[in-house]
This record gives structure tokens, sequence and C-alpha cells, in this order.
């Protein structure tokens, strides 16, 4: 077994600068943001605060004493976990049995990629490469156990430990390399030992029998083994979601916005890794001073440009903004395929789908969420119920219309019946049952022949129940109408006229 080791030093500070815009060369340092402020200590110093003398571990009153220009950001458990998520995400792009550790460390299974990689170092290359894009400065250790890769992460960017070779390597190291449990290592340093070759030249019965099943395990772990068995791999991560925490409450849209486009970005970039497009989002807010609300964007055709999905985000919270300052964001994206397009040899050029999708989304994100789809006729068995609704745009591709079967040409004339909206009203003369004459706003004249009546019985358990007789009547001027009684409001209604 060759395992690889992701170590992100300053992880604390690395998820803070993979959201926000950190300077070049500022005084930047992260506590908890859980912790009190007056009880919280520092968790990670950039370089130049390092220079200036704040150590991790410091109060923050310290450090600002120590540094007067020090900047202290509060990092939470939100920003660690998208960063984590980041990592986990880096490392599986190359391989594809992963093991997830504390916050800032994954495992990555290296055996078996001998096709992908000319070697080893390749590999462990490739990984850090892909933590660089992640906004990660990860480094990489590779070896046969666990605690021998991480300790070769320590080292440099990337380190390779030849296989079997891990007591040797670990030998110089000192003990908290491999333990980090503070007891234990106080009573080893009690025995006087100081390294890792010290710890394993002992008799493992001895320190079993002194120290109990957690010594055994760290000897084995000093002399080269791998107590742990293998790679305990996690299942592939589905959820398209990035985190931000906010500084302070924050009121209006604009600086939601833009903390909202970098993990947007993120998560499109993603989606253009597996091939697939935005096909809507979701926003849950956290409120202050607590609560939460949530926001849903809905997207006429997917689209993979961030200046249209903002747009929609920015009508979305215009048109139903939160009930209080917003200290953190949740954005998650449903991913959607792209509809492939086949050229044509002969004819005319069609415009892409991508691009008919696209242009969609950006007339959806100038005249608002909800407001562009495609036209559907509406389900309603009702006369006078007809039109249209709207729909997602999503077209069958041009095959699936092209295949299908034409219908038989029937040239018998058709009369087509215009509805009037609403319906107007209308005086009618019967005669032992029938319509005799009709009279409504332009329409006057004698029946000539009719049709009916034919019954329409609807919405009976409502408040409002739907009782209708419904006739086609032929006027002596030549024209035709549909009429209707209405026995529940007892009144004749002219609905349309055929043309």
């Amino acid at each position: 077994m060759r395992l690889a080791c992701l170590r992100t030093p300053g992880f604390p500070l690395q998820a803070f600068a993979r959201s926000f815009e950190v300077a070049e060369g500022a005084a930047l340092a992260t506590h908890p943001a859980e912790v009190d402020p007056g009880r919280a200590a520092i968790s990670a110093v950039s370089r130049a605060a390092l220079r200036a003398g704040v150590r991790a571990g410091m109060g923050l009153a310290q450090a600002r004493a120590v540094c007067p220009e020090l900047r202290l950001e509060p990092v939470g458990r939100e920003l660690l976990r998208a960063a984590q998520e980041a990592l986990l995400r880096a490392a599986g792009a190359v391989s594809p049995s992963i093991e997830p550790g504390p916050f800032g460390l994954c495992f990555a299974e290296l055996s078996g990629l001998g096709r992908l990689f000319p070697d080893e170092r390749a590999a462990a290359l490739e990984l850090r490469r892909a933590a660089l894009r992640a906004r990660l400065d990860a480094r990489v250790g590779v070896a046969g156990t666990r605690a021998a890769a991480r300790a070769a992460a320590r080292r440099g960017p990337i380190e390779v430990v030849p296989p079997g070779g891990e007591a040797a390597f670990l030998a110089p190291r000192a003990l908290d390399a491999v333990c980090e449990e503070g007891d234990l290592l106080l009573t080893l340093r009690r025995f006087g030992l100081r390294t890792v070759g010290d710890l394993a030249r002992l008799p493992r019965d001895g320190v079993g029998a002194r120290l109990g099943p957690a010594g055994a395990t760290l000897h084995r772990i000093a002399c080269g083994e791998e107590p742990g068995g293998p790679l305990q791999p996690i299942a592939p991560e589905e959820e398209l979601a990035e985190s931000v925490e906010l500084e302070w409450g924050v009121a209006l849209v604009e600086p939601i916005l833009f903390a909202l486009r970098q993990p947007l970005d993120r998560i499109l970039a993603r989606l253009g890794e597996r091939g697939l497009r935005c096909g809507g989002l979701g926003l849950r807010l956290a409120l202050e001073p607590h609560g939460f609300c949530a926001r849903a964007v809905e997207i006429a055709a997917p689209t993979s440009d961030p200046s249209v999905l903002l747009s929609l985000v920015r009508s979305r919270l215009e048109r139903d903004p939160p009930d209080a300052p917003v200290v953190g964001l949740r954005l998650e994206a449903h991913a959607a395929r792209p509809r492939p397009g086949q050229g044509r040899l002969f004819g005319p050029s069609e415009a892409a789908p991508e691009k008919i999708f696209a242009a969609v989304a950006r007339v959806e994100a100038m005249v608002g969420a909800g407001r562009v789809g495609a036209p559907a006729p509406r389900d309603s068995h009702l006369p006078g119920e007809g039109g249209a609704r709207m729909i997602r745009f999503d077209p069958p591709p041009r095959e699936a219309w092209e295949k299908e079967t034409p219908r038989a040409r029937d040239d018998s004339p058709q009369a087509a019946l215009r509805l009037f909206r609403p319906p107007r009203p209308a005086e009618v003369i019967v005669e032992r049952g029938r319509p005799a004459a009709l009279q409504a706003e332009g329409i006057r004249g004698r029946v000539v022949d009719c049709a009916g009546p034919f019954r329409v019985e609807a919405d009976w358990w409502t408040e409002r129940p739907v009782r209708l007789e419904h006739w086609d009547v032929s006027l002596g001027d030549g024209g035709a109408y549909r009429i209707a009684f209405d026995r529940q409001a007892g009144g004749w209604l002219l609905q349309g006229e055929y043309d």
C-alpha cells in the first residue's frame, strides 16, 4: 500500500484567504469564531505576522501588543468545512480512493495509478496542482504508512519515502511527529525518549506492558508498520455547495452579491469539470442575531455565466429581501446537462443549443426571474379556460420532432373557435328548449341552426362549482358562435366566435 498525505499548513488562514481577498504581505492572523474574543487564541498567522513576532496560541490582546497593525479575522467551522471539502475534491480528482483526516489533512491511495503517472513523484505533483487549483497550498508526502506520509508532508512541497524506508525516515524525527496524545507524549519524554528511533529500539512487549495498547500501537508506527489497515475511502461528494461567513451583518444586496461571487465561481468550475451547467440555485442566509431564511432562484435555461446567475440572485433578493442583516451565506447549485448539438453538412447552420440557452438566461436576468419560459397549453378541460401557461424553456432536440410520424392529411374545412376573455354577457330567446335568437355586444340575429346542449359540471367540491350548457349556434348573417347557459348563475354568456 502506497499513500499520499495532503497537509495544508496554516489551514484556518488558507480557508479564510480562499473566500476573501487578502493583500500580499499583510500581517494577518485568524482565531476561532465560536470562542469569545476575550478567551480566544491565535490559530494561524501569515508570514508577515510571523516575522513581526506573532505566534499561534497567543491571546488576541497579546498578539495586538506584539504587532499593532495585525489584522485579526474570525474563522468559523462552516468556512473550515468548505475548505476541507475543497481539499477532498482536489485529492479525489487524482485518486479514486481518499480518506479524510482532521481539518487541513487527507490521504489518497496511489496504488494502481501507474498507468496514469510515470512515478509517485509525478502523482504527488498532480495532487499538489489540484490543491492549488482549489486555492489551497498543500504539501504532499508519499509513504507506505499514514504516519510516515504525514511526517513527510511536513518537510517540503513534495517528499517521497521509498518503499520499506518508513522506519529509517521516521527514526530521526521528534516524537510529536507520530504521537499527538499529550499525556502519552509527556510519559515518553519522562522516560528519556526524544526521537521516534529511540522508541523503536525498545522491546515492544515492554512498551505495551508499561503504556498499554496505545503504547504498543505507537511502537508499531515507530517501526514503520501500519496499524490502521487500508484506507477507509469516502463516497464521492455530490453536493454542489459553498459557504461564506461575513465579518459583520449586511443588509444591502450589493455586499451579498460581492460575497457570493467567489463561491459561485468555484461551483461553476466544479460543474464545468463534469461537463454540466447550473440549472438552479438555492440560497440559505444566516441572519443576525440568530435564525435562517432560504431563497430559491429558478433559472429558465441552464447556464454557466456567473453574471447572469448573480443578476437572477439580485432580482430574487430585491423582490423578497431577508428580514434581518445577513452574517453567513450558503449557496447550493442544481446541476443540469447542456443540450448537445449536431452540425449539419447541408443547409443553413443553426445556433448552438448552448448559445440559445445562454441567451434565454440573459433575457431572464434582464426582465426578472420567472418571467421567461416556453408556452404550453393549460391543463384544463373547461371551455373558456384555454390559453397558455409558462413552463421551463427546454425544447426537445431537433432530431426528436423531425422523426415524429407525420399525421394523416385532412383536407376537410376546419373551424377555429376564437374565445372571448372574459366571456361577454348575452341575451338569448329560447323556444322549445333551443336558442332561437341571440343578442350581445356587436351581435344580433335569429338562430338558423344550432347544436347542443353540451353539458359540463366541474369543481363541484369547491365554493365555486361550474355548471354550464354549451350551444353552437349559426345566425342568419352567416356568423357562428359558441354560447353557454350558466346554470349556477342563471345567465347566458357569449364565449367565442368561429372563424
